[in-house]
């Protein structure tokens, strides 16, 4: 049920996300949308006025909160996972007696979050963010061909479709679209910085 319901959950968000964009274009020019720091924000401002913005405003805090919270549970449990599996990482699958919770790989990761934000600039913050996010998905698909070519036999519950020799094609294609993408964060960051 899981890959099914990623893959669901997947299609539904791009749909949300054409029609969004397609009812933003159809308010306001696609150049005047190019040239605002904030599209979403400048439609809502043309229709509801200032209270309509202040409103985006709060729903934008309130999301990239849970994403970074989702995000810090995330990556907690997958450095829990390599403690689990390694024995020279054994210390990050430490759990609390009563939580049950990775309390070493959450602390971990909230140093890590709180290091971030001393950067000070929401931008480069959400850059770096995506630089890693792109990499964890590239050692994903990575860990996919690698397991699909050294144990092809395995019986698993859900197998990637579209093969050519035994290599899913998917993430073939997944990896080498995160690799253009971590260019562009790359180039985004190094014109930030003044490189």
């Amino acid at each position: 049920n899981m890959p099914r319901g990623l893959f669901l959950a997947a299609i539904i968000v791009m749909c949300i996300y054409l029609a969004m964009s397609v009812v933003v274009v159809s308010m306001i020019p696609f150049d005047e949308l190019a040239a605002s720091g904030s599209p979403l924000s400048a439609v809502v401002e043309k229709r509801f006025g200032s209270t309509g913005a202040v409103v985006i405003a709060l729903v934008a805090l309130f999301s990239t909160a849970n994403s970074l919270l989702s995000n810090m549970l995330g990556s907690s449990r997958v450095l829990f996972n390599f403690g689990r599996d390694s024995k020279k990482l054994k210390f990050l699958s430490v759990l609390l007696e009563r939580r049950k919770t990775p309390a070493v790989a959450l602390l971990i990761v909230a140093g890590l979050t709180l290091l971030f934000s001393l950067i000070g600039n929401v931008e480069k913050v959400a850059l770096i963010t995506n630089f890693f996010v792109f990499l964890t998905f590239i050692v994903v698909n990575a860990a996919v061909i690698y397991l699909r070519v050294k144990e092809p036999a395995k019986d698993r519950p859900f197998r990637i479709p579209f093969n050519i020799r035994g290599i899913p094609v998917l993430s073939v294609t997944a990896m080498v679209m995160l690799l253009i993408l971590i260019v562009f964060t790359v180039h985004a960051l190094a014109v930030g910085a003044g490189l």
